[in-house]
C-alpha cells in the first residue's frame, strides 16, 4: 500500500487495550469488530457440552507470528453479523487495532486494492482454519504435537501448557507425556 492508503486506512481504525484475562466477546456476542494484535497474547476458545474448553487459536504478533496469530475475532461471525459460537480472551494485557464490519465495507468500497486486500485475508483464514480442522478431525495426538513443533516451536515458549493441550485438543497430562517422549 501507499503511504496514502495507509493513511486513508488508519482513518477507520482506531486503538484499543484489553487486561489479562479480559473476555473481548463471549459466545453468541456479535463479533463487530476486526481486531488486529499489536502487543500481548490472546485466545479464542468454545467449550464442550461438559464445560470443557478447546482452544481454537492462540493469537500475537511478533518475529514469531503467522498469519493466523495476528487477527484475534470470530471471523464466521464477523462476516455474517451473526451470534458467535467463540469466546475470545486477552491471555495477556493486550494492544490491538480495530476496525469495524461496517467500515471495513465503506473502505472497501473506496478502493478496490482494499477488497482485494479482503480477498487474500479471507483465503488465508480459510486455509489456515482448512488446515486446523483436517488437524484435528485426522491426526493423532502425537502426530499434531509433532507438526506444531514444525511449523510454531515458539507456541511452547509463549504460552502455557494448559493452553497448548488445549489447542491440540489433548489434555495437559497427554501434552507432558508427549514432551517428555520427545525430549521437549
Amino acid at each position: 500500500m501507499t503511504e496514502e492508503e495507509q493513511l486513508q486506512v488508519a482513518q477507520y481504525t482506531s486503538e484499543k487495550t484489553y487486561k489479562k484475562g479480559e473476555l473481548i466477546y463471549s459466545k453468541g456476542d456479535i463479533c463487530t469488530h476486526l481486531l488486529f494484535v499489536v502487543s500481548g497474547y490472546g485466545r479464542s476458545y468454545a467449550l464442550d457440552m461438559n464445560g470443557r474448553e478447546f482452544t481454537w487459536n492462540l493469537n500475537f504478533n511478533d518475529q514469531d507470528s503467522q498469519f493466523r496469530n495476528l487477527f484475534i475475532f470470530d471471523y464466521s461471525s464477523f462476516l455474517a453479523q451473526e451470534p458467535s459460537e467463540l469466546y475470545v480472551e486477552a491471555i495477556t494485557d493486550m494492544k490491538v487495532i480495530r476496525m469495524s464490519n461496517k467500515k471495513m465495507n465503506t473502505l472497501y468500497a473506496k478502493n478496490p486494492k482494499y477488497r482485494e486486500g479482503g480477498r487474500l485475508m479471507a483465503e488465508n483464514a480459510f486455509r489456515s482454519m482448512q488446515k486446523r480442522t483436517f488437524l484435528l478431525l485426522t491426526m493423532t495426538a502425537e502426530a499434531r504435537y509433532e507438526q506444531m513443533l514444525r511449523e510454531q516451536p515458539q507456541l511452547l515458549q509463549k504460552f502455557q501448557q494448559y493452553y497448548i493441550a488445549s489447542y491440540l485438543g489433548i489434555t495437559p497430562q497427554s501434552l507432558s507425556r508427549l514432551r517428555s517422549s520427545s525430549g521437549i
